[in-house]
């Protein structure tokens, strides 16, 4: 029989060694934090594992009424077979003299499969042409929640110049925030003018893995002697402030 303080040792295995009180403090303590890191809900690992990608949608043409993009406000919104690119339709926006500019837009929302925490990029080939003294034409991305309401928006940059003979891409990236149920990509003319825009596309660019939450559920800790990576952790932040025994 071993009796603890001799020099001949037990055989160590899995949870079997004998260890002095204060060591056993030390181990209760380390497990603590353990059982309170994985008792905190759901947990995103998404600096670990790296979720799939998705195409919400590709680059094409508009169909030749624009559907399922919905027209906002008052302007002229039009198919362009003229003005295509790579012979893609395109679609045209054109605010008279006579209008009020005020976020005239296209607007398409997504609501299959969106997730908070989704990782997302919007993108659309752009050209403007008599417009002058204001900003181009660009895109918004935004995200909504079950009644429609705003949660965040970002915006691409404007297409460059007052006239833009060539296509230019606008991009704008975002992360969907807690509470989302849509995405909603808006290309977007706040002046008098025309624009055209071709080739619209929404990309999930990541989705993190969330850590499953067991709730109260029992967890089994297991400890092995022979796979100790820090044989003197103290707990979390146990370098800052030592626990003592």
């Amino acid at each position: 029989m071993n009796v603890v303080g001799q020099s001949e040792q037990p055989r160590m295995g899995p949870l079997t060694r004998i260890l002095p009180f204060g060591q056993l403090l030390r181990i209760g303590a380390i497990l603590g934090s353990l059982l309170s890191f994985f008792a905190t809900g759901p947990l995103v690992c998404a600096q670990i594992l790296k979720g799939s990608q998705a195409v919400l949608t590709s680059a094409g043409s508009f169909s030749p009424d624009l559907k399922p993009w919905i027209p906002v406000g008052q302007a002229r919104f039009e198919a362009d077979e003229v003005q295509s690119r790579h012979g893609h339709r395109a679609a045209r926006i054109t605010l008279g003299p006579d209008v009020t500019p005020n976020y005239q837009r296209l607007r398409q929302d997504f609501t299959l499969d969106i997730r908070p925490n989704d990782e997302f990029r919007a993108s659309v080939w752009a050209r403007s042409r008599d417009i002058k003294n204001a900003r181009g034409p660009y895109l918004a991305l935004e995200f909504l929640n079950e009644c429609g309401q705003r949660l965040a928006i970002a915006h691409s940059g404007a297409v460059t110049g007052t006239d833009r003979e060539g296509w230019e891409q606008l991009t704008a990236e975002a992360t969907a925030p807690g509470g989302t149920f849509a995405a909603r990509v808006s290309l977007v003319l706040h002046a008098h003018g025309t624009a055209r825009f071709a080739d619209p596309e929404l990309i999930r660019t990541h989705r993190p893995i969330a850590w499953p939450d067991l709730g109260d559920q029992l967890r089994l800790v297991t400890i092995r002697g022979d796979q100790v990576i820090q044989p003197r952790f103290g707990g979390v932040g146990f370098h800052a402030s030592p626990l003592k025994v």
